[in-house]
């Protein structure tokens, strides 16, 4: 079996529910009290059937969020995977095209088919709605610093006010079958105009030991920047808030006062005995339980709740300013794409250990084999879902946080100037429900084992007889990775050039050709990101994934990756590119894969990487120069382009 962990290759969801509208009309009176009970027989019949079909079509209308308690039970219509097969892009394409309707009536309701009992509760009980809280811009209002009155009390220089009745909601009903998440999920239905806080995530995964939950977005600011943007880049100005980390105070009653270790699950479980945290901004790095965060992730399954707080593979702010910039936030109208470093927000959401045991794959903890066959067909749905709620901070344009947080390691302090003039004293951060927020991201498992070929095998063309075998990943033993050297890419059965000038549409043959190379050199196994969903006009299916089929599970991993590019400009515009699609895809791959493999390479399909060195048969290969970088401690190759003319000798 494939390795690959969100919706690739899978069935298209079964087609809408087709409506039809009869003309009513108007009956005559008749004679007898016999016929006039018939005719309201009649019509009661037809008033209820209207009713019930438009309770099963979404329709689009302004609602008032729900209590979160109220969302139990999602919508009914998920469909299940089924055997692999080209994608009918054409049909996910036309239904996509209302997926970003606001729903009326977000309380779900029964489903038809109930959910197969399995042990331990391993699965998710009930299908949840994921839906996105829109926090509106005006409930931030921020205070002048200078004035004594806020100085003196020792007051934040900004507050929030908002509640539950303030947030409109979007749901997206489709986006909740693992099966198809990657097609389904709202990367380019985005909701844009009310929330700037609100992050653009592309892609979002378990890690290998199931012990967290991976999260890749994108800085929606970089989209649309230059003097003719000035009003939408000061909107998402907050989103360069989301890569700058914040310490937060966790006051846990269930904890019984003790403070909690970095990094350690917060908010125990929520029920009629147990009482909810408070969530605040600190004013000293003493009493923060978490010095550097962003996110609180919610995660809920079975009637229980646990909050932990986001961590960041690195700090984004020290980097910028180790690159020797005077700001993470250009002035609207500016080039904020010059900063290319803060395109690409990864942060993780820690997974209480309660949860962690619901990503187990399911066939190792089921004996009877039909209790194993429904395991395999509800494999498709979500083991658990997580509730991401940003932090809101006004973006900090300095460093002064920062510089305190370097002096106070320095200098064994715990105080910071800048915490308590712009988070005062006890600024208790608002209720999650009145937050906005992401609400129900389904979490979907990934498999322990991955398909490796034979260690013998050459694959240029032929295929040697010996089969790939199936390896169990240990995430415990670093040196025994599975993969020396993967390769990653975008591709697009067809695509514009910078600036949409010129058009491609031969990526198949270059596709093909480009695969066949590389594993020729020994890459031990490719990484398709197939974005051809946004490109294609014609035809319902992928050639890519037809490609990419032909060389076996175990050398090539198709993904579907239908995120549209947000701007496709030349460098030289006033508002300059940014091939979002592809970054994120880079970024997916790099957390999704990079803990298979000792080696990663992210190239496009016309690009060739071309090893200098013979292996022991004479052959040119990459593993005689990954043992070399072995023994130098090298980590990090660069590569220069070749402008050589092409050996027309050995060309066929």
């Amino acid at each position: 079996m494939n390795n690959r962990v969100l919706g690739a290759g899978q069935a298209p969801p079964a087609k809408g529910v087709a409506v039809v509208n009869g003309d009513r009309r108007k009956g005559k009176r008749r004679s007898t009290h016999r016929h006039n009970t018939l005719l309201r027989c009649i019509c009661f019949s037809v008033i209820a059937t209207l009713i019930y079909v438009q309770f099963k079509v979404a329709t689009t209308v302004n609602i008032e969020p729900p209590p979160a308690q109220a969302i139990h039970k999602g919508l009914e219509g998920f469909q299940k995977g089924s055997p692999r097969k080209s994608p009918d892009l054409l049909a996910v394409r036309n239904r996509n095209r209302n997926r970003n309707d606001i729903v009326s009536d977000i309380e779900a309701k029964e489903s038809p088919t109930p959910a197969a009992s399995l042990p331990n509760q391993n699965y998710a009980e009930k299908s949840l709605v994921l839906t996105a809280y829109l926090e509106p811009q005006e409930t931030m209002v921020e205070f002048d610093i200078d004035n004594n009155e806020h100085d003196n009390n020792r007051l934040p220089s900004f507050k929030r006010n908002t509640s539950t009745s303030r947030l409109r909601s979007v749901a997206f009903p489709n986006a909740n079958n693992c099966s198809t998440l990657m097609q389904n999920f709202p990367v380019d239905d985005f909701p844009v105009g009310v929330d700037g806080w609100l992050p653009w995530i592309h892609d979002y995964f378990p890690s290998l030991d199931k012990t967290s939950i991976h999260f890749v977005a994108q800085n929606r600011r970089r989209c649309d920047t230059g003097a003719d943007n000035k009003d939408k880049m000061k909107f998402w100005a907050p989103q360069v808030s989301l890569f700058q980390g914040i310490p937060v105070v966790v006051e846990d009653p269930n904890l019984a006062g003790t403070k909690p270790e970095p990094k350690s699950t917060h908010g125990r479980r929520i029920g009629k005995d147990a009482a909810t945290p408070t969530y605040r901004l600190a004013s000293s790095f003493q009493e923060a339980t978490h010095n550097a965060t962003r996110f609180q992730c919610r995660f809920h399954h079975g009637g229980t709740t646990i909050t932990t707080l986001s961590v960041f593979p690195f700090d984004y702010e020290f980097v910028n300013q180790q690159k020797h910039k005077k700001t993470m936030i250009f002035p609207p109208g500016d080039r904020d794409t010059q900063l290319f470093w803060l395109s690409q927000l990864v942060f993780t959401c820690p997974l209480p250990e309660e949860f962690q045991p619901l990503l187990a794959s399911p066939s190792s903890l089921i004996t009877t084999e039909s209790s194993k066959k429904v395991a395999i067909d509800d494999q498709h749905q979500p083991a658990l879902y997580v509730d991401l709620i940003p932090i809101r901070t006004p973006v900090r344009t300095d460093y002064n946080l920062l510089l305190d947080k370097l002096y106070a390691e320095v200098n064994k302090t715990s105080e910071s100037a800048y915490l308590q003039e712009v988070f005062g004293r006890n600024h208790t951060i608002p209720s999650m429900d009145d937050a906005g927020r992401w609400e129900n991201l389904p979490i979907c498992r990934r498999s322990d084992n991955v398909l490796v070929p034979p260690s013998s095998s050459k694959s240029g063309g032929g295929r040697d007889q010996q089969q790939p075998s199936m390896v169990e990943i240990d995430t415990a033993q670093e040196s025994k990775k599975p993969y020396r050297l993967v390769a990653c890419t975008w591709a697009s059965s067809a695509y514009k050039r910078r600036g949409d000038v010129h058009g491609v549409s031969d990526s198949v043959q270059r596709l093909k050709e480009w695969i066949q190379f590389h594993l020729m050199v020994d890459i031990d196994h490719i990484y398709v990101y197939d974005n051809t969903d946004t490109s294609i006009t014609s035809g319902n299916s992928s050639d890519l994934y037809d490609v990419t089929r032909s060389f076996g599970a175990d050398r090539v991993t198709y993904n579907p990756w239908p995120c549209k590019i947000c701007n496709n400009n030349k460098p030289a515009q006033s508002s300059p590119g940014e091939r979002s699609s592809q970054y994120a895809a880079e970024s997916s791959c790099r957390k999704r894969y990079g803990e298979l493999s000792e080696w990663m390479t992210f190239i496009d399909i016309d690009e060739y990487m071309v090893p200098m060195k013979q292996n022991e048969d004479g052959e040119y290969s990459w593993r005689p120069v990954m043992d070399e970088m072995d023994k130098l401690n090298i980590s990090i190759m660069k590569f220069l382009s070749s402008k050589g003319k092409p050996r027309v000798e050995f060309t066929e």
